[in-house]
């Protein structure tokens, strides 16, 4: 993986397969989760958090303001989607509130 910027790659953290149970989706708590991993980031410090998604969760992400960097073809899984939010960016953090 490339350098992000100036970032130590201690402030950068990877989300790997974000999953909720099908009988609780549709009811927020993939958002609820999702906003308390960005609150603990901010804790901590992290500036990028990448995601390695299914292509159909990249609007969730995008809404939560993640970015497409490229799309990965596995050969033992489905093709995914890399994507990165930028953990700093003041429009983000008041997105998710």
């Amino acid at each position: 993986m490339e350098k992000v910027g100036d970032a130590h790659p201690l402030c950068t953290s990877i989300t790997g397969r974000f999953m909720v149970q099908s009988n609780f989706r549709r009811n927020g708590i993939g958002l609820r989760i999702m906003q308390a991993l960005y609150k603990q980031q901010l804790l901590d410090g992290i500036k990028f958090d990448f995601v390695d998604a299914e292509a159909y969760l990249v609007p969730f992400f995008e809404k939560l303001g993640y970015q497409t960097i490229d799309k990965i073809d596995y050969q033992m899984y489905e093709s995914s989607v890399l994507m990165v939010l930028d953990i700093p960016n003041i429009k983000h953090h008041e997105q998710v509130k």
